[in-house]
């Protein structure tokens, strides 16, 4: 009889170990699939949650910015450009004494990236070259943001390589290699916070194309690193704090 017993054991334990295979799977199938894509197009930036990296040293490989071991010390765009944002009123009044036209930006690659503003001759204006003649840039942008395909932020992120023409994530996307500002400017310059924002539309200009900015997804645990030291971010991303969206 224990002979007979053992098949009838294992035809049952085979069933179970079926079901549980087929249990498995029908579970797992929207999980797989509610895994964020690495790369998206993101159609709107939320401009009021942008936290820079500039680091000191050289990138050192392709997909350096998303290992969870490297520490990361992102800053607020206000720390990079403190040195800018002394002048604010200056930099106001500067635009404001232009001929309406446009003025530009160009792209520089160095091991820490900048704008330039590109000299017009004759007709530049002094304040310019003394206030806007170096507009420092970041390595890695973290940001939230809309992907074409959802009214939902998260964070993503791009990023420039130092060591070549392309984009560290995005081989195949280069940023422009200029931008140009139609003055006088939409809105005026009034504080501290709206130079800020200005200054983040030309960042993110030189990765607009055609309607989109190619961007990496951000694990959560890089964006709550990038951005512990923003106390409102998840009010952000929440849509309970009302961002900034740009374009």
């Amino acid at each position: 009889m224990s002979v007979i017993a053992k098949p009838k054991n294992s035809i049952l334990l085979l069933g179970l170990v079926l079901i549980g295979l087929s249990l498995f799977s029908a579970c797992s199938g929207p999980l797989i699939k509610n895994v964020p894509e690495p790369f998206h197009d993101i159609s709107q930036v939320n401009l009021t949650a942008v936290h820079f990296f500039r680091p000191e040293y050289e990138v050192a490989e392709q997909d350096d910015f998303t290992h969870q071991d490297r520490k990361r010390d992102c800053q607020s765009p206000e720390q990079l450009w403190a040195p800018l944002l002394k002048n604010t009123t200056k930099i106001e009044k500067c635009l404001s004494q232009l001929k309406p036209g446009e003025i530009f930006f160009r792209f520089q690659k160095k091991a820490q990236m900048e704008l330039q503003y590109e000299e017009r001759g004759s007709s530049d204006h002094p304040c310019l070259k003394e206030f806007l003649s170096v507009i420092p840039l970041p390595r890695e942008i973290y940001f939230l943001g809309r992907a074409s395909s959802s009214l939902d932020q998260d964070v993503f992120a791009v990023s420039f390589n130092s060591k070549d023409e392309a984009l560290v994530d995005f081989p195949f996307l280069t940023p422009s290699p200029r931008v140009s500002v139609r003055v006088p400017l939409s809105r005026e310059l009034r504080n501290d916070a709206d130079l800020t924002l200005w200054l983040k539309t030309l960042v993110f200009s030189l990765f607009w194309n055609e309607k989109r900015i190619r961007a990496s997804y951000v694990p959560e645990f890089e964006a709550k690193a990038c951005f512990r030291s923003d106390s409102l971010f998840q009010d952000k991303k929440s849509g309970r704090l009302p961002g900034v969206f740009w374009p």
